[in-house]
């Protein structure tokens, strides 16, 4: 029997390469720093900073995801987290999955640049700080 892929969202999340280092202190599921950061982000938290203070007073959330302890991750942390995380291979794989909703509302680039010919696009742009 062939199993199809799933495509719920926190499956598509473990299947992350985690950047972080091996060695050092115990560290929370990459998987759960991401789920922290969708909901975050789709209870209207526009940055990391914002979602590590609303993040912080939601320790039955940081339980369910995976947490081991009930403190999640503060800005910094996020921020360095988010600087080695390959965002475009995690596009790439929310992109490939069957039935994903994300994938049919997901603009391609190039349909993007057709639309928006003058506008170049930088780091300022995009509103992912304190």
């Amino acid at each position: 029997m062939t199993r199809n892929p799933s495509c719920h969202l926190l499956d598509i999340l473990a299947e992350v390469p985690d950047p972080r280092h091996k060695k050092g202190r115990r560290k929370p599921p990459l998987v759960a720093i991401l789920a922290l950061l969708v909901i975050g982000l789709m209870s209207n938290h526009k940055g990391y900073t914002s979602i590590a203070i609303w993040a912080r007073n939601q320790p039955e959330l940081a339980k369910a995801l995976g947490f081991r302890s009930p403190k999640t991750p503060c800005a910094a942390t996020i921020h360095n987290l988010l600087k080695r995380l390959d965002v475009v291979g995690l596009g790439e794989r929310i992109q490939k999955q069957p039935r994903s909703p994300i994938r049919r509302n997901m603009a391609s680039p190039a349909s993007h640049q057709k639309s928006h010919p003058q506008k170049t696009y930088s780091n300022s742009d995009v509103n992912i700080g304190p």
